[in-house]
């Protein structure tokens, strides 16, 4: 036995019983609807009261001229109330422009069964008579297609695609009323302000390890530095208790020039904790560590009469190796720190382009 439904876009459908209580989908509309389950029981009746109403009585015999066209066309059985099922995923279509430009039939509201059923009892149904104009056959058409619109209440909807339909079919366009325009609504005051506020943009924050990282290379850039004007100061000190001393030694200055480099590099290093702050720091602390080296072979190879050795006022220094030794500690340490810092920047900086 098969259920006639009618979605919301003015398709008919034929399903199955067995689909009571499931969902169909619209071909025309692409639209997913349920079949109530009491569709069933209301078919079920139909065929009760079709079948216990009394067949017409025939009509008297006439001859073939006097016979109108209706007698000769075979009726459709009637059709059941429109069932309106419930929408899960509505979509919404575009409105046909073709049936909303032509007008429409008034409808009328579906009669109860029990009504149809006493009224097919008592009296016989007679055909309706045939449109004259192919016009009439049209509309006729469309009048039977056209959706009855569903009850109206607190929790259903109304597609947006029945909308225009409804409106064009009440209103009567006025030949005299101007179009109304949509005006884009102007920004408040409030708005407008609002596109000036400036929004807070927070700088680049490294990693906190990393920062632990590089405060301890920067703590022991600055030991380093201490380390090695430790001599320069006892240069210092000497001439100003001495009241015979000449002056103080050129390489003391060199050595105290090179320990404020550090301290300011290291200060650089705690401010700005970044892997292009630590690489600047390794060029740095490889450019001492070759001065060192430099000083070491020359107070290896140099005598007291060197050039360079009269230059930086190194003769006193020389004697006894003293200066050869401290510019070996000095070139381990400096080499030490570049090395860990430059390991530290390349490490950080796998780890940025990585992330």
């Amino acid at each position: 036995m098969a259920l006639k439904c009618r979605c919301i876009c003015g398709c008919k459908l034929l399903v199955s019983t067995g689909s009571a209580g499931k969902r169909i989908k619209c071909p025309n509309c692409e639209r997913k609807l349920r079949v109530p389950v009491d569709v069933v029981e209301k078919r079920r009746a139909q065929i009760e009261a079709k079948k216990t109403s009394p067949k017409p009585a025939p009509a008297t015999p006439r001859s073939k001229i006097e016979k109108p066209l209706s007698a000769f066309v075979d009726l459709p059985d009637p059709e059941p109330p429109p069932i309106h099922a419930e929408i899960d995923e509505p979509k919404v279509a575009k409105a046909q422009t073709s049936k909303q430009s032509e007008p429409s039939a008034p409808l009328k509201k579906p009669e109860p069964l029990s009504d149809k059923a006493e009224a097919a009892v008592e009296s016989p149904r007679k055909p309706p008579p045939l449109p004259k104009t192919r016009e009439d056959q049209t509309r006729t058409l469309a009048a039977s297609v056209e959706p009855q619109p569903p009850a109206k209440s607190g929790k259903d909807e109304v597609a947006p695609s029945l909308l225009p339909a409804a409106s064009t079919s009440k209103t009567k366009l006025d030949p005299t009323s101007k179009p109304q325009t949509s005006e884009a609504p102007t920004p408040t005051k409030h708005e407008v302000e609002t596109d000036d506020v400036e929004i807070p943009v927070r700088g680049y924050q490294a990693n906190r390890d990393k920062v632990a990282t590089v405060r301890w290379l920067a703590a022991a850039i600055l030991i380093t530095s201490f380390i090695g004007m430790v001599p320069a100061v006892i240069d210092v000190v000497e001439h100003v208790l001495s009241d015979t001393s000449a002056g103080v030694s050129r390489w003391a200055c060199a050595l105290l020039l090179v320990g404020v480099l550090q301290c300011a590099y290291a200060v650089y290093l705690v401010q700005l904790p970044d892997w292009s702050s630590v690489g600047v720091v390794t060029c740095f602390t490889l450019a001492i560590a070759a001065g060192y080296a430099a000083m070491f072979g020359l107070t290896l190879l140099s005598t007291d009469q060197g050039h360079f050795v009269q230059i930086l006022d190194l003769a006193d220094r020389l004697r006894g190796g003293k200066a050869t030794a401290w510019c070996l500690i000095m070139l381990s340490l400096m080499s030490l720190i570049s090395y860990f810092s430059g390991r530290v920047g390349v490490r950080w900086r796998n780890a940025f382009h990585v992330a």
